[in-house]
């Protein structure tokens, strides 16, 4: 996990604070990431609908990560790689339930409108990233109903939540530079939040007025040979006290680079930053529209504008990255976990049980949402074969992990030294999340959960509903696990197991050989003995498959219906005869005549024969004695084949049962 620190964290020691101002020193002044081959052409200018700019930024800063990995990795990038944020924007507030875990009830209730009009924020919207919500491709985009929820192309792997300045400098420039301008070199882009208000742009046309303003009144024209076609914004607190909410963020936007050079005279003469330097911030009101200061979408923030805030950035990966995601926490709630953050030794964990009949589930990969804002080391353990709290199972894994500042995190076991875990249907497993150390300044590890909140908000409420048995947690000291639904009903860990699942090998698929095809009649139910071979494997009856019968107590046709179970999923019929006539045959041949003969079926009371005639097959002869072998049928036409069928019968007190009728016989007359 990349690591982003600001040179204001007094927790760095001198040796740290000197690697990253060298660290800091050797960032080129300036960096436009929409100059790179990996955005030109493939990222656009997005278009808000009313109040969709959190799903817009969280667009463009998703699909430049994505695609700057892609390019990084010399894979091949496609232009069907466009995420639609108004799938965001509306599974967001018409969540459909995740396909593992449990949270069909959880719920993101917009309070102000619709998807479209309500609005968000970025931590929200990161979070609902963290569910697996992904984005689906703005050629999908047409399509909003709930089937389409998680067909996506690109998931969130990790979001990390950059930290602002903490020094008296943050006064001046509230993002931390070192740390945004490293996560753009890395990612491309940065989501963040700003107060947007067009009273602070400095405008093509605001600069022709200022031009005009000077020429009349004899003044000095400040900055003219640096005005281009980016255009300023500055957002000066200090400056607009008396305006409400200058410094709330209203707007989402995404920075994709910067200009140590911008000059301070690019920026509204009334209201001017004291520095140089910018933001390259990429807007989302399109090209050329009312909203926008010139015609390419973009906008130079000055570093000074104390509205910039929550800067996100992301590690997208493609959606078949992994199969499926066991999660209890689905709504968008985004906060620490207040009442049971917990001391460094103490444990976190969740349960989960694989109710999954059709594939074999194998995890790759845990994920968890952390508010730590400085280095935490935490111990990730998995068992399996759980009985009730995480523990009792058996351990099937342990790793290390580390994180550097707050946000959703997936760390795959193979790149923590660890094995994948075979998981058994049926079966519970636990992933347990141990902090060891951290350098925040409270030693508390908190872990992010949700629950149902903010019913009296002012724009969105959170609900979620939670159950017994399903998250733990403990202090250092103790030994006992505590149920966190005993402390909030509604409340679940953000604790995540990614797997890949694999469609389990099908009976339906198997040679399926019974150590007969056919039964004498006994009176009582037949069960024939089975081979039943998989992809070279022999199945056991009991672990690997069931059988079912029917009609396997009279003569006729029976039926065994065999279901696989365990490691293997799907079912097959298949049939046996009881009491079928063997070695039908003709035994003489006359002009005239046929004789007709077979072997004995053992406890039937006789036999029914049928001549083929008139387009049917009609009785010629029930003979009433179950020893009878032979029938003699005269009267016939000489050079004349005839066709003949016979079956067997029984009479009991439930009464009368024949046996499966036989394979047409052929037979000619001299």
């Amino acid at each position: 996990i990349d690591e982003y620190l600001t040179l204001d964290d007094v927790r760095l020691t001198p040796s740290q604070k000197k690697k990253l101002r060298k660290k800091a020193a050797a960032l080129p002044e300036a960096y436009d990431t929409s100059e790179k081959p990996f955005y030109e052409g493939y990222v656009g200018i997005r278009d808000q609908i009313e109040n969709t700019c959190w799903a817009c930024g969280a667009a463009t800063a998703a699909q430049i990560s994505f695609l700057k990995e892609l390019y990084d990795k010399g894979k091949s990038l496609d232009h069907d790689y466009e995420p639609s944020y108004l799938q965001m924007a509306y599974f967001f507030y018409n969540r459909a339930a995740h396909p593992y875990g449990d949270t069909e009830n959880d719920r993101n209730i917009p309070l102000q409108g619709d998807y479209r009009s309500n609005g968000g924020n970025n931590y929200y919207t990161a979070t609902a990233l963290s569910n697996r919500m992904g984005f689906c491709r703005e050629s999908l985009s047409h399509k909003l109903n709930k089937k389409n929820a998680y067909n996506t192309f690109m998931t969130l792997e990790n979001a990390r939540y950059l930290p602002n300045r903490d020094s008296e400098d943050a006064a001046i420039q509230p993002l931390d530079p070192l740390a945004v301008k490293e996560a753009i070199m890395d990612h491309g882009a940065v989501l963040a939040q700003m107060y947007y208000n067009q009273n602070y742009l400095y405008t093509k046309e605001d600069f022709a007025d200022y031009v005009e303003y000077e020429k009349t009144y004899g003044g000095e024209i400040e900055g003219g040979e640096a005005i281009g076609n980016y255009m300023g914004y500055f957002c000066n607190y200090k400056n607009n006290v008396g305006l409400l909410g200058d410094r709330t963020s209203n707007h989402a936007v995404t920075i994709v680079g910067w200009d140590d050079t911008f000059s301070r005279d690019r920026f509204l003469p009334s209201n001017r930053p004291e520095n140089d330097g910018a933001w390259i911030v990429q807007n989302s009101h399109g090209i050329d529209s009312e909203y926008n200061i010139n015609d390419n979408g973009f906008l130079y923030v000055s570093y000074e504008d104390l509205s910039l805030s929550g800067a996100i950035v992301f590690d997208m990966q493609p959606a078949e990255a992994y199969d499926a995601c066991f999660q209890y926490d689905g709504n968008a709630y985004a906060v620490p976990a207040g009442g049971v953050t917990k001391t460094m030794g103490s444990d976190f964990a969740t349960v989960y049980t694989v109710s999954d009949a059709e594939y074999n589930h194998t995890l790759r990969a845990v994920g968890y949402t952390t508010w730590n804002t400085g280095k935490t080391d935490c111990t990730v353990r998995i068992y399996t074969g759980v009985q009730d709290v995480p523990d009792s199972g058996e351990p099937a894994a342990e790793f290390d992990v580390s994180t550097s500042c707050p946000g959703s995190y997936t760390f795959a076991l193979e790149d923590c030294g660890a094995e994948p875990v075979k998981l058994k249907t049926g079966e519970k497993f636990a992933v347990e999340i141990s902090p060891s150390s951290t350098k925040d300044a409270d030693q508390r590890f908190h872990m992010g959960y949700e629950r149902s909140y903010g019913k009296d908000s002012s724009f969105v409420e959170f609900v979620s509903s939670s159950r017994e048995g399903r998250c733990f947690y403990r202090g250092a000291s103790e030994s006992a696990w505590k149920d966190l639904y005993q402390v909030n009903d509604t409340a679940s860990f953000r604790i995540k197991a990614l797997t890949s699942a694999a469609r389990k090998p099908s009976v339906a698929d198997a040679k399926i050989v019974p150590e007969s095809a056919n039964y004498s009649y006994t009176g009582k139910t037949i069960t024939p003995a089975l081979k039943v071979t998989c992809d070279g494997n022999e199945l056991e009856e009991g672990t690997d498959y069931t059988v079912a019968y029917a009609n396997n107590n009279r003569p006729g046709i029976a039926k065994m219906n065999i279901k696989g179970r365990g490691e293997y999923t799907g079912s097959v019929t298949r049939t046996f005869s009881i009491a079928a006539i063997e070695q039908f045959r003709a035994s003489s041949r006359g002009r005239k005549s046929l004789r007709l003969a077979w072997k004995a079926s053992p406890n039937m009371n006789g036999y029914k024969i049928y001549r083929y005639a008139s387009g049917k097959y009609r009785l010629i002869e029930t003979i009433k004695d179950g020893k009878t072998v032979s029938f003699k049928d005269k009267k016939l036409k000489p050079k004349k084949t005839y066709k003949y069928k016979i079956r067997a019968f029984v009479k009991t007190k439930g009464g009368t049962y024949c046996g499966p009728i036989s394979q047409v016989l052929k037979a000619k007359t001299k």
